[in-house]
């Protein structure tokens, strides 16, 4: 998640409504070019994360971009993919780390059960790796603050000259 928060930064917009409605179209456009990046950052197995990416209006002066995407075992793996599933033993993955989960069992093992026996033992043998986190979200935030810092400085300054 990225978020632009600009309440502290430019309080007096909050004071006067008529700058209020511009400053949002200056966020907007921020926000904009920070989704874009977001959407190259985000990687890519069947698209889910990439096709979520989406930008929402937090008040007057806050933006958010962020994705979520909802694995067949219920859970948003957005953030399995962005901080990794090695340290995650005993979390909602029952602490097998990483796999495909399908509604049906896991690759043709029965139960959900059985499928925490083979994780298991596997896990003690020491081939199951988990994933490797991928931090999307830092690397968008890192790419595009000049820019959101301009988009924000020349907005502002369009704002105060009219």
């Amino acid at each position: 998640m990225v978020r632009i928060d600009v309440r502290k930064r430019f309080s007096k917009f909050m004071e006067d409504p008529e700058l209020v409605k511009p400053m949002g179209r200056v966020l907007d456009r921020a926000g904009r070019a920070v989704e874009r990046e977001y959407k190259q950052q985000v990687p890519v197995d069947r698209g889910d994360l990439r096709s979520n990416v989406q930008m929402k209006k937090e008040g007057n002066l806050e933006r958010v971009i962020t994705t979520r995407a909802i694995s067949s075992s219920g859970g948003d793996y957005a953030i399995w993919v962005h901080e990794g599933t090695k340290e995650r033993k005993g979390s909602a993955d029952g602490g097998r780390k990483s796999g495909r989960v399908r509604s049906s069992g896991f690759y043709g093992f029965g139960s959900r059960l059985e499928m925490a026996k083979v994780f298991a033992n596997l896990n003690k043998k020491g081939k199951l790796k988990g994933v490797t986190p991928n931090k999307f979200a830092d690397r968008t935030k890192k790419n595009t603050e000049p820019q959101v810092l301009q988009i924000l400085n020349d907005g502002v300054d369009k704002i105060i000259h009219k």
